[in-house]
């Protein structure tokens, strides 16, 4: 096995044949310089003008709304109030209903059990069939 020396750190490279290849590259570096030429800075400006403000002629103007203003404000308002208590009674009632149901499950569950299982294997049954028929149509 080849071992060369750099910088005083021994190195045994995992493929010699290519020790030759990496030493003609580094000459190369060194001969040629960097490949990637250094990036040059953008040139600024040599003047910055400020940038001009809008200028009203009444400065009492400036704190006051227009009246498209306060009405679209006010109906933007009207609208979100009237959505979030729309979502509140949303949120309610399907929360009621679920509520609803878990009791009517747990009630059929402990009056009804042989029917819940009869349903339960009829509907096992009948989705097994037409998944048959549907697989021998499309074979």
């Amino acid at each position: 096995m080849l071992a060369y020396l750099r910088g005083g750190i021994c190195f045994f490279p995992a493929n010699p044949l290519a020790l030759r290849d990496i030493q003609i590259a580094e000459i190369n570096l060194y001969l040629e310089g960097p490949m990637a030429e250094p990036a040059s800075l953008p040139v600024s400006p040599q003047r910055v003008e400020p940038i001009p403000w809008p200028q009203t002629t009444d400065p009492r103007a400036l704190g006051k709304k227009t009246v498209l203003q306060q009405r679209s404000n006010e109906l933007l308002e009207f609208g979100r109030a009237a959505f979030l208590r729309s979502w509140d009674s949303t949120q309610r009632a399907l929360s009621d209903v679920s509520r609803r149901a878990g009791h009517k499950i747990r009630q059929l569950k402990r009056d009804r059990p042989v029917e819940i299982i009869a349903t339960a294997a009829a509907a096992a049954f009948l989705l097994g069939v037409g998944l048959r028929v549907w697989r021998s149509r499309h074979e």
